[in-house]
């Protein structure tokens, strides 16, 4: 256990490091509308990979350890891809009669759009497929070198692209879709080398003919809805923002808004990667009360973890915002505090979700997600007509996510009788106590070694009471005869 954390640590760690170089590379080679555009862009290659393929993706990580035992784990990839291809290729039409209609994304060509969609979706799909396939399968070292490679080749291929042609989002894009390609291309090498069977083209090309949809459907279908509504809340915004404030404001709030949401996602990932290959293999079983008790560890050990981390970004948003972009952009320091809690209410309303995956119930997830996602939209479209929309709209986003998470947690008590650990809530609320001494230093001017400073002496005590959350947590983790259910063993 303390091996595998300490890899999956050190590998954070570096891409940590690639990512807060990204978002000062973004802030300063880019302008607020162009950042604008590279944020609207990915809004909208993540409804079709969210929509159309997140449901699917879902699917094969629950089967995942089955066909791997079975064998037949790479024929199913190959299936997968024919569904990826098709959905990439979707971006055509769809974009074209859009952009056309609605004219979203005016400073980018219709076919331009259509290419940056079409590869972004086809390269991070499979990015997010092979990669993360790579840590369920307990292959911890792999796995972290291939997602920080992803995140390297992109910032390179990135920078490059806007240093030696232009300046401009279209060309941020593709630098992105070559690293991920790269990445990916690689990662499927070395897995294709780590399992002992090969690629069945007889079993492929007979799914082909005639594919055995029905458990996908009962699974996915009910996703499809959520999933439409989870984009809703989470990025239909930006093209209201758009279109009704403009790409300025745009980029400014994107920013703002993805410091926390970057944050947010290492935490996130981090402890899914800890977590998360644990709690899919023991929730393998009939037994209702093992599940219950697989998710009660799960989520008594992470939610904790992920206040802590939404206490620090609040306290600590404008030193944060002073180290990570260019000067041009440290107002958005108030749409950082925002975008803590809208990351709070979407990773924990994610926790609670995994109920449904559990018990292969996925049908009450559209509800809570329909109220959020309509809620996101009329309250954003109204809050964009207030001479106060640089407060109304951000606290729209926030609203709506606590409204989907207490509508999620009722729903899934229905389904599950779980029980959350308010104990090591309350423990991460007083190892929270420290942090709003970052306010006490005000450095108005915004030095870059101030904040620096500041945040080097909390982010240790940061990580210090993590490390002490999830050291209290361990002992759910072990077995009654005392052997280590996590992979690896302790």
């Amino acid at each position: 256990m303390n091996r595998n954390y300490t890899i999956i640590g050190i590998g954070r760690a570096l891409q940590v490091l690639i990512a807060l170089a990204a978002m000062r590379l973004l802030t300063r080679l880019l302008s607020g509308s162009e950042v604008g555009n590279v944020y609207l862009v990915l809004s909208i290659t993540s409804y079709f990979s969210l929509v159309f393929l997140s449901p699917v993706g879902l699917y094969i990580t629950r089967r995942l350890n089955d066909w791997h035992k079975e064998g037949v784990l790479l024929d199913y990839f190959a299936c997968y891809n024919i569904y990826v291809l098709a959905v990439s290729l979707s971006v055509f039409p769809v974009l074209f009669f859009v952009k056309g209609v609605f004219g979203i994304a005016a400073d980018i060509s219709a076919l331009g759009l259509c290419l940056l969609a079409f590869g972004y979706i086809y390269a991070g799909t499979w990015n997010s497929t092979i990669i993360p396939a790579l840590n369920m399968l307990h292959h911890r070292l792999s796995f972290v070198v291939f997602s920080t490679a992803t995140l390297l080749l992109s910032l390179v291929f990135s920078v490059f692209l806007v240093k030696v042609y232009s300046p401009s989002s279209v060309m941020w894009i593709s630098g992105q879709i070559i690293g991920l390609l790269a990445a990916t291309a690689a990662a499927l090498l070395y897995f294709r080398r780590k399992v002992r069977y090969s690629l069945n083209f007889g079993l492929v090309w007979g799914v082909i003919k005639k594919p055995r949809l029905r458990g996908i459907a009962k699974f996915s279908s009910p996703l499809l809805v959520t999933t439409f509504f989870m984009w809703m809340q989470n990025q239909s915004y930006r093209l209201v923002v758009e279109k009704n404030i403009g790409l300025d404001f745009l980029g400014r709030m994107a920013v703002g808004l993805g410091i926390a949401a970057a944050i947010a996602a290492v935490a996130e990932s981090l402890v899914q990667q800890v977590y998360y290959p644990v709690y899919y293999t023991e929730i393998n079983t009939r037994d209702g009360e093992i599940r219950k008790a697989a998710w009660d560890k799960m989520a008594g050990a992470i939610i904790p973890l992920y206040l802590l981390t939404t206490l620090f970004v609040s306290f600590l948003a404008w030193h944060l915002v002073t180290v990570l972009v260019d000067v041009k952009f440290h107002e958005v320091w108030i749409f950082t505090i925002f975008g803590a809690w809208v990351e709070f209410s979407r990773i924990t309303t994610n926790i609670f979700s995994t109920v449904a995956h559990s018990e292969m119930r996925t049908g009450p997830l559209a509800t809570p997600y329909a109220l959020g996602g309509v809620l996101t939209a009329s309250g954003v479209y109204f809050a964009s007509f207030s001479s106060g929309h640089a407060f109304w709209v951000p606290a729209a986003l926030m609203l709506s996510g606590f409204v989907t998470l207490s509508f999620m947690i009722t729903g899934m008590r229905r389904i599950m009788k779980f029980t959350i650990d308010f104990r090591a809530i309350k423990m991460a609320l007083l190892l929270a106590l420290p942090f709003p001494l970052g306010l006490l230093v005000k450095n108005s001017e915004g030095s870059f070694l101030i904040s620096c400073a500041v945040l080097l002496a909390l982010g240790a005590y940061f990580i210090f009471a993590q490390y002490f959350l999830y050291h209290k947590a361990m002992p759910s983790l072990w077995s009654s005869n005392g052997q280590s259910r996590m992979p690896g063993g302790a």
